[in-house]
């Protein structure tokens, strides 16, 4: 009975994953828009505007969404969004990862002065399956309860690196000319992404029901913790200590 039980929730599962497919090819998508933040200089702008894999998927959701509620397909599109948010979330985790990463690789190359044989000893023995212990990303299976800094993170340079961030983030405006509200709040929505990520990829994705916040939502978490990215590589990069 279980058996039967369990095949009728797959063809069901099945089925609905044909349809969204079907209504993919039948509709006609529209052109991507870039978006824009609503914080921070120009500059700042066109640095944490810039088009990646999250806002093309996201833009491909609100597509889809869009033609399934003119379709009245309600049911439909409850479970394709229940689904595309933990998705959003994995994607959002994921890109952090991959830019955090590259930063440090680009950050070791300068400092070794271009020797490969540096670049690569940091990159095997403090990235390469590391990244999740870079940061306190919060209280395990808490998904309301991420980190409340990066202090971790900048204590991994050493004292006086710390010290530097710190008092920067405790200025009216940082010396990267970012106002301390927006930045810590960059901070927090990173680590707030990064925790929910954690949390997902340690569960049973499929089974995992997190509702706490919609996929707009998280597109708005992951908007504002560019600019922390962008922080970090002007810190790394563009500061000596």
């Amino acid at each position: 009975m279980a058996v039967l039980m369990l095949r009728k929730r797959h063809l069901i599962k099945s089925n609905r994953l044909k349809r969204i497919l079907r209504l993919l090819k039948r509709h006609k998508r529209e052109p991507l828009i870039q978006q824009m933040l609503p914080y921070g200089s120009q500059k700042q702008k066109r640095c944490c505007s810039m088009d990646s894999a999250v806002d093309r998927i996201y833009q491909d959701y609100k597509t889809m969404k869009s033609y399934l509620e003119s379709q009245n397909e309600i049911s439909l599109l409850s479970n394709y969004t229940n689904t595309f948010r933990k998705v959003l979330v994995l994607s959002c985790g994921s890109y952090f990862e991959a830019q955090i990463v590259s930063i440090l690789t680009e950050y070791a190359e300068r400092c070794s002065s271009g020797d490969v044989r540096i670049k690569n000893f940091i990159y095997n023995q403090a990235l390469a399956g590391k990244y999740h212990t870079l940061f306190a990303w919060g209280e395990q299976n808490e998904p309301t309860k991420p980190g409340k800094n990066a202090n971790k993170f900048y204590a991994l340079f050493g004292p006086e690196f710390s010290e530097y961030v710190k008092k920067d983030l405790a200025q009216p405006q940082t010396k990267f000319g970012t106002p301390k509200e927006e930045i810590n709040s960059s901070i927090q929505s990173f680590l707030e992404l990064g925790h929910l990520r954690n949390i997902l990829v340690h569960s049973n994705f499929a089974e995992y029901s997190y509702d706490l916040k919609t996929p707009e939502e998280i597109y708005d978490l992951y908007g504002r913790a560019k600019l922390f990215i962008v922080y970090i590589k002007y810190l790394l990069l563009n500061i000596e200590i």
